[in-house]
């Protein structure tokens, strides 16, 4: 069952009767005399005669819902309601559940002399986090005598994206401070792939 961004409904809070919020224009709610209509299997019937719509519906034991609207025209479904209710909510669950995961960002810190052998492990832990579609952010901190190593450190975050380039893409350009240099990740959606690690 196909859900797109311009479903038509409202919200209705507090009555649990009309979907726990949502409510459609449906069945008998129907104003129209005559509705354009999508059968099941997404077969077009056109523009037809809303009682025909209504009883062809209820033959089947399902109902016909307005499901979206471009501001004069609409288009109403025939379909099983409370599972289109159902699909409905469990979208937006499962939407802003990604969206408070994409605003979350993990901080990875090290020193300037970090080794190969902990630089790797950083590297993989940041690919842990970017898997789970976490933002993740490489901090290089450097103590007051090895503040002349900036070039290395830049050198460092290169390296590290050089690895991760293929599951994220960096927010902006690197961040200065007086004793660190930042780069932040966002993960991308459509890959998993990784490069081997160093």
């Amino acid at each position: 069952m196909n859900l797109n961004n311009n479903t038509y409904y409202s919200y209705i809070k507090g009555n649990k009767n009309r979907g726990g919020g949502l409510f459609f224009e449906k069945n008998n709610d129907i104003s129209c005399s005559t509705i354009k209509v999508i059968g099941i299997n997404n077969t077009q019937l056109g523009l037809i005669d809303k009682l025909y719509a209504l009883n062809f519906a209820r033959k089947l034991k399902l109902d016909v819902v307005n499901i979206t609207t471009n501001g004069k025209s609409h288009l109403y479904k025939i379909l099983r309601y409370d599972k289109y209710l159902y699909l409905l909510r469990k979208k937006s669950k499962n939407s802003k559940s990604n969206t408070n995961k994409i605003n979350k960002i993990k901080e990875i810190k090290f020193n300037i002399n970090i080794s190969e052998r902990d630089l790797e492990i950083k590297i993989n832990r940041g690919i842990f986090f970017l898997k789970k579609m976490l933002r993740v952010k490489f901090i290089v901190i450097f103590k007051k005598k090895y503040l002349n190593l900036r070039d290395k450190g830049v050198c460092i975050l290169n390296k590290i994206y050089s690895n991760l380039n293929l599951i994220s893409k960096k927010e902006g350009s690197l961040k200065n401070s007086s004793r660190y240099i930042s780069m932040s990740l966002t993960p991308l959606k459509s890959s998993t792939k990784t490069r081997s690690v160093i």
